[in-house]
């Protein structure tokens, strides 16, 4: 092996290594900053829940039937044909003339109440060791995805401002390995420690599990998007999609979009 290629191999590997620290040292640093903000809001408040945001009827995993035959293969008489087909002009006249400024106020002074809770520091929270990309960290997100990733799409179901399109795009493209993950970079009074094993809120002390995507940062690193979900218990839980921006050198959390509840 000559000189030349040796420091080929050097350089190169040198390069991939800096690349994956650069993506760990994003992942430590947005989830260090915003990880009170999600995980604490979701396991202490006991406020009312958020705003309520119609979504387009379309956007959902909605079929209406053309023939008498439903999704099952069960024959469906008209009456319940008529009824999905009405639910869902229901849900587009609302979708339709919902006021969005009313909620954009809605939504601000919700997140200014916010900042009264308290956090308390006996609480455990479980998190797994490494984080995926968001193919492998919510791997049902499939439903209407090349629909999603259009500006009508993205704007009518994840977020109305398609400037974070581009973001959106790259983080479902991402089929990276996944990177370990370190809770000491956490800013939080609430006790953190990895996950091990099945979660069961009966018998371990614990108030929740959390497991998030890898942190996709837009080129110049003042937004980023990722995936975030809470598990709570039997039949509590959510998955989000969370829209982070850089301000005076902390990373805040500007949009939340929900994509599952239970």
């Amino acid at each position: 092996m000559n000189v030349e290629f040796k420091c080929l191999i050097i350089f190169l590997s040198v390069l991939i290594i800096g690349c994956n620290q650069n993506l760990a040292d994003i992942n430590q640093e947005v989830l260090g900053d915003v990880f009170e903000e999600l995980v604490g809001e979701d396991i202490f408040m006991t406020m009312e829940p958020p705003p309520f945001r119609p979504f387009h009827p379309d956007s959902m995993d909605w079929q209406i039937p053309d023939t008498s035959m439903d999704r099952d293969g069960l024959h469906l008489n008209s009456t319940e044909k008529f009824s999905e087909e009405s639910e869902r002009l229901k849900m587009l006249k609302e979708y339709e003339s919902f006021d969005r400024n009313k909620y954009k106020e809605e939504l601000a002074e919700y997140k200014r109440s916010l900042s009264t809770f308290k956090m308390d520091s006996s609480v455990v929270v479980l998190i797994k060791h490494s984080i995926s990309s968001y193919g492998q960290a919510y791997p049902f997100f499939t439903n209407n995805l090349e629909f999603l990733l259009t500006a009508e799409g993205f704007s009518w179901n994840i977020n109305p401002d398609t400037t974070w399109l581009g973001i959106f795009r790259k983080m479902v493209e991402d089929r990276g390995e996944p990177v370990s993950f370190n809770v000491e970079s956490l800013r939080t009074g609430l006790k953190v420690q990895y996950e091990s094993g099945y979660f069961n809120k009966e018998s371990e002390d614990v108030a929740a599990i959390v497991s998030f995507s890898k942190v996709t940062p837009n080129s110049e690193r003042t937004r980023a998007v990722f995936y975030y979900s809470i598990m709570c218990g039997h039949l509590c839980g959510s998955g989000e999609l969370v829209f982070v921006k850089k301000n005076n050198g902390k990373w805040e959390v500007v949009e939340r979009t929900t994509l599952w509840i239970s």
